[in-house]
């Protein structure tokens, strides 16, 4: 018998088992019990368009990590202060955030309760972000340490605006969540 055919044997024993503490009798049977109605079904372009905020969600933040990057090496500001300006802005972050889910969970409006928030969060992060990298050169290092500090909490604050009421808005785009 082949190495192959010894692993394929023993991941089926393995799955049998698994499949008799859930008390199944084949592979997919407790799938074939959720069919999600056609009602329920979310539409491909619609799926699409709310994916398209999954990138902004990922590369945005994820980008302002290269700017500390830039103001150590580039401007040559000391990396206690590029630390410092990094966290003040995230600890004001992680205090808006449940703020921000409750305002959009309380919010009612002729567009809903996310789209507004989505919307506005995305131009106030978007404007900030670009506002992030326009550095001017020459500057003191304590310029820099507030430039950054106060340009990324206005950015991380329309993030939050943005990307708390983006996530939820997921949750609802259909009832079922299978």
């Amino acid at each position: 018998m082949s190495a192959k055919s010894q692993w394929d044997e023993i991941a089926q024993v393995a799955i049998a088992a698994w499949h008799t503490r859930l008390g199944l009798k084949k592979t997919g049977e407790h799938l074939a019990q959720f069919e999600t109605a056609e009602e329920d079904r979310i539409p491909f372009l619609k799926k699409v368009a709310y994916g398209l905020g999954a990138f902004v969600n990922n590369t945005l933040a994820a980008a302002i990590g290269g700017m500390l990057i830039i103001l150590n090496l580039g401007f040559g500001v000391n990396p206690a202060l590029v630390g410092l300006a990094s966290a003040l802005p995230r600890v004001t972050d992680a205090l808006t955030d449940p703020l921000m889910g409750f305002i959009s969970d309380s919010t009612r409006s002729r567009w809903g309760r996310r789209r507004p928030y989505i919307f506005l969060g995305a131009i106030l992060a978007g404007v900030s972000y670009i506002a992030l990298w326009w550095l001017p050169v020459g500057k003191s290092e304590m310029w820099y340490f507030w430039y950054f500090t106060i340009g990324s909490t206005v950015f991380y604050f329309g993030y939050t605006v943005f990307a708390t009421p983006w996530v939820a808005l997921g949750y609802e785009l259909t009832p079922d969540y299978h």
